[in-house]
């Protein structure tokens, strides 16, 4: 019994540091004061069955604005990760995100959650897209993409 208590406890002594790792660090060049969204393209493209590396734009917009008038617009790589942070993410805001991807809109609302680092109060929030897009038997691109909202934790300063 008393081995066993020791194991679990030591178990979950090692666990802490990984959850401290597990927050995302601020990329440099980041302005908080303006907030920012991780963009993060996991997107597999294969064109006849070789794995491809495409660029999709990325276009964020404030809600409360009727068109597509972006406010910041952005191309991140298939495997890449990029960040919206030109202008005006504030925690609690509705955005709306079009990603296209081969010519193909797809898009998602997210509202960033409130963070602060250094006293600097911002909004944060990581976007996803994952799934597969490839080539058919007739030349045309079929596309699988899925949009995930990551709540998660907000971003800590790089040591």
């Amino acid at each position: 019994m008393l081995r066993t208590l020791t194991l679990a406890l030591g178990l979950m002594a090692a666990s802490i540091p990984l959850a401290a790792y597990a927050a995302p660090t601020i990329p440099q060049g980041i302005n908080l004061h303006n907030g920012y969204i991780e963009v993060r393209n996991e997107v597999v493209v294969t064109n006849y069955r070789q794995i491809i590396r495409v660029g999709a734009d990325i276009i964020m917009r404030n809600a409360a604005f009727a068109n597509y008038n972006a406010q910041e617009m952005s191309t991140i790589d298939t495997g890449t990760t990029g960040y919206l942070n030109k202008c005006c993410v504030l925690a609690g805001s509705l955005y709306h995100i079009r990603m296209r991807l081969l010519g193909h809109p797809i898009d998602l609302s997210v509202r960033p959650k409130l963070c602060n680092v250094r006293g600097i109060p911002f909004g944060f929030a990581i976007v996803t897209f994952t799934g597969t897009a490839h080539r058919d038997h007739n030349n045309n691109w079929v596309e699988s993409v899925t949009p995930h909202v990551n709540d998660g934790v907000c971003p800590v300063e790089a040591s």
